[in-house]
């Protein structure tokens, strides 16, 4: 359908006209601020992922109560399934982060090492522009 303009008067499609370009400025403003939207979306869906794993971490260890004999190289242990399952996730994350441990620390030394590379050039790009040029004639 047509809008009907012939309902609406003149002064009432300019403030029309003026509430909508008003909007469509805060529309703008909302889309360069985006870095910060995005980043409390982030902080928002990792605090719903957390709780979200953990109701179902929770119901996991209650429905899984029953008891196991663990069998390791020098003895025998009666452990609950949830239990040993929680162990061995554990033990697995914390090796998994003690391999990565000396790669995070050679990239941060790397990065260390290029920002005083950087912080070199430009202290010696500021004195070549303070420099005056000689006239080669």
């Amino acid at each position: 359908t047509v809008f009907p303009h012939f309902f609406i008067t003149p002064q009432q499609r300019a403030i029309v006209f003026q509430v909508f370009s008003a909007y469509c400025c805060h529309f703008n403003i909302l889309i360069y601020e985006e870095s910060n939207m995005s980043q409390s979306i982030k902080k928002y869906f990792s605090i719903i992922l957390f709780l979200l794993i953990f109701v179902v971490s929770l119901v996991f260890f209650l429905k899984n109560n029953q008891m196991i004999t663990f069998n390791y190289l020098i003895a025998s242990q009666e452990l609950s399934l949830s239990s040993l399952l929680f162990i061995s996730l554990s033990i697995g994350a914390l090796l998994g982060v003690l391999a990565w441990l000396p790669k995070i620390f050679s990239l941060k030394h790397r990065i260390s090492r290029l920002q005083k590379q950087v912080k070199i050039t430009e202290k010696e790009l500021n004195n070549l522009r303070v420099m005056p040029m000689k006239d080669t004639i």
